[in-house]
């Protein structure tokens, strides 16, 4: 071979191995970046951006970071050796990341378990976190710890935002237009949760659309004033014992429809005495409810529960805000509706009840009355009869303030189906607090007109004056058995062997009261019926509930009903027969009472 040619081989082969050398080692550093990018995306998924309390983990952290900027620079240099050498470290550093993920997002899941056993939550809630927990779940799989820190975090820390006074107070429903719903709510009392006034913007309703939670549209929000105002429902005692201050509560009830802007709130009229009358349904009229007040007679007895039955199914019927506001002054002593069944019907409509006690009313009537308010998220108030036209005009003021301040959501409701059962949740979350309630309408009201069956009772002059009799002998029976004094009750007995047999059983009862030092007095008490057996003999059935008390034990409360036969004889009543069963000791708390 020639010499030229030798050399142009030589030059050839190291040309060669140059090139061989460049292709090596731009092949390795193609590999590198690749394992950096690798590394690179690998990190943003292990290392968990919001995590600072852990100095460990923090200089764990920044090691990789460390490790990461080196083997940057090493692949700028090419400097092949250093690169394996990082590639290891940060292999061993990734995964003690792991590990260390993996006991945070572990304790984290048991704070929220945790949280779950400490907070009372809704099923929806609930859900919530079932979803989150399997999405983090997920996420670990692919080893975004990252990401699954963030969602656990956020939701735990959503959670413990949850006020323990998670309760919006009184919710009342407007279905007039369903399925688009109008909800109010007693905007003062969240404002104090809240300590500041409240944001439409921050509220969500929450509703069950097969086994998912959804949320539902808000179409609007303001407050009642702004929303055409509210429908009250003004109920009058004209029982004749209110005589004594009839005309002082006639001026306070004026005064305050007076006061009322009847061009937004409608007002409604009822009197309830020997029955319960509308005088005038829900209008803009003042001076129609203004000479109702005035044209106002006063009867015999009282039947409240009938008037408030019979004020809840008329007023649920109006599209807007609602209340009821009643004053009387006693017993309610002849309604066919019962305690339990005005509570019943409270519930199912959510409409607040105001009641106004007039005068001295016995501890267990003013717990009944306040009852049924609070039920509804109301309250009883008792006026004496010194200041009765300042202390109404009060009272009125307040509620009219109060309704007139109501914040509504205006919503759609998902469930088209007016007759299905729903569940839906109302949630107020400012970023700082979350107070939520559920929505308690299991079932759209139907729009059913209460009926009084015995509503013509008292019409009959000659059945009233028995009925008023048998009341009447009722009423002496207690007050005879308290004085100790059988003469109170002589006279609802005539000379017969029944009459006397009666009376000695009165006798018999007086003794046994005065050697236990026994109290009675009776506090619901209704007659159901008034039989006609003949030209002189009445049959009158009647219940009533009273308490039995003595120095020695507890208070017993009993239910009674008995029919009692009545004769008329030399132009007067007497009392000849008593049929009935045992009474029977009211259960549980002394307001719960049976029909």
């Amino acid at each position: 071979m020639k010499k030229s040619q030798k050399i142009i081989l030589i030059i050839s082969i190291l040309i060669l191995s140059i090139v061989a050398v460049f292709f090596v080692i731009n092949k390795n550093v193609f590999a590198a970046k690749k394992n950096y990018n690798t590394h690179e995306k690998k990190l943003e998924k292990l290392i968990i951006s919001d995590y600072s309390i852990d100095q460990s983990y923090t200089n764990l952290v920044n090691t990789c970071k460390d490790y990461m900027k080196e083997y940057k620079k090493s692949i700028d240099e090419k400097n092949m050796l250093n690169i394996n050498k990082i590639d290891k470290s940060l292999e061993e550093k990734e995964k003690s990341l792991e590990k260390y993920d993996e006991s945070i997002i572990t304790d984290l899941s048991n704070d929220l378990n945790d949280l779950q056993n400490t907070k009372s939550l809704y099923p929806y809630e609930t859900k919530k976190i079932d979803d989150i927990e399997s999405k983090v779940n997920n996420l670990i799989k692919s080893g975004d710890y990252n990401s699954a820190y963030k969602k656990c975090s956020s939701i735990l820390f959503s959670f413990r935002k949850i006020s323990d006074l998670s309760n919006f107070g009184n919710l009342q429903y407007d279905f007039s237009e369903f399925p688009k719903v109008k909800l109010y709510l007693d905007s003062t009392k969240l404002e104090e949760i809240l300590g500041y006034s409240i944001n439409g913007t921050k509220f969500k309703i929450i509703e069950k659309i097969g086994d998912n939670y959804e949320e539902v549209k808000i179409n609007e929000f303001g407050t009642t004033s702004q929303d055409g105002g509210v429908n009250i429902d003004l109920l009058a005692d004209i029982s004749a014992s209110m005589n004594p201050y009839f005309n002082d509560v006639k001026t306070a009830t004026t005064n305050f429809v007076q006061n009322v802007d009847m061009t937004k709130n409608k007002v409604g009229l009822m009197s309830f005495g020997d029955s319960a009358n509308r005088i005038y349904d829900f209008t803009n009229d003042q001076n129609a409810i203004l000479n109702g007040i005035n044209s106002l007679q006063l009867q015999n007895m009282t039947c409240l529960y009938d008037a408030l039955s019979i004020s809840l199914s008329n007023i649920n019927t109006q599209s807007g805000a609602k209340c009821i506001v009643a004053f009387t002054d006693g017993y309610d002593t002849k309604s066919y509706y019962n305690y339990n069944s005005v509570l019943d019907l409270a519930k199912s409509y959510n409409i607040p009840i105001y009641l106004i006690g007039i005068g001295e009313l016995s501890p267990e009537y003013e717990e009944i009355l306040t009852n049924i308010s609070e039920v509804t998220n109301a309250y009883y108030r008792n006026i004496n009869e010194i200041n009765i036209q300042q202390e109404m005009s009060q009272i009125y003021g307040d509620i009219s303030k109060l309704q007139n301040t109501l914040y509504y959501i205006d919503y759609t409701d998902k469930n088209k189906n007016k007759s299905e059962k729903r569940e839906l949740y109302l949630e107020y979350n400012d970023g700082n607090t979350i107070i939520r309630n559920k929505i308690e309408y299991p079932e759209i009201p139907e729009d059913k007109a209460v009926e009084i069956p015995n509503n013509n009772l008292y019409e009959n002059g000659k059945i009233a004056s028995v009925a008023s009799f048998i009341r009447e002998s009722n009423i002496k029976y207690f007050e005879s058995m308290n004085k100790r004094d059988i003469s109170l009750v002589k006279d609802f007995y005539d000379e017969s062997e029944s009459g006397q047999k009666l009376l000695l059983e009165a006798q018999s009862n007086l003794n046994k009261y005065t050697k236990e030092n026994t109290t009675l007095e009776f506090f619901n008490y209704s007659i159901k019926k008034v039989e006609i057996v003949n030209n002189n003999t009445y049959k009158v059935s009647y219940s009533q509930e009273y308490k039995n008390s003595s120095p020695n034990r507890e208070p017993i409360y009993y239910h009674a009903s008995a029919t009692d036969t009545v004769i008329e004889k030399n132009g007067r009543f007497y009392i000849t027969e008593f049929d009935g069963p045992k009474p029977k000791p009211l259960k549980n708390v002394t307001f719960q009472l049976n029909d």
